[in-house]
């Protein structure tokens, strides 16, 4: 989030800034990731967070495996502009997958 506007106290009164935030509109490099996770056809890439700073994408939300959370690391390497991958996803299995193996 980012200060979009900032106001002071009356005159006679401390100086006090407030900060009035906004949710930062996705980068256009973040939506191409986000474009190429709907693209892939894999339903629990489509729920994930992206980011953009400098290049650099984070990557967020929950996967049910280590495959998918690899995959939305290797998709969003490949697309052009894309420095660097944070990827901060995690692997929360299904309670279905937890009866299967007996967890």
């Amino acid at each position: 989030m980012r200060p979009v506007k900032t106001s002071f106290l009356q005159e006679g009164q401390y100086p006090v800034m407030v900060a009035l935030l906004t949710p930062r509109r996705p980068s256009q490099l973040a939506q191409k990731v986000q474009s190429r996770f709907l693209e892939s056809g894999h339903q629990p890439l489509r729920a994930l967070n992206v980011e953009e700073r400098h290049g650099q994408v984070t990557v967020s939300g929950c996967v049910p495996s280590f495959y998918m959370k690899q995959l939305a690391q290797t998709i969003a390497r490949a697309v052009d502009g894309v420095h660097r991958v944070r990827n901060e996803t995690t692997v929360q299995k299904s309670h279905e997958d937890s009866i299967l193996v007996g967890v």
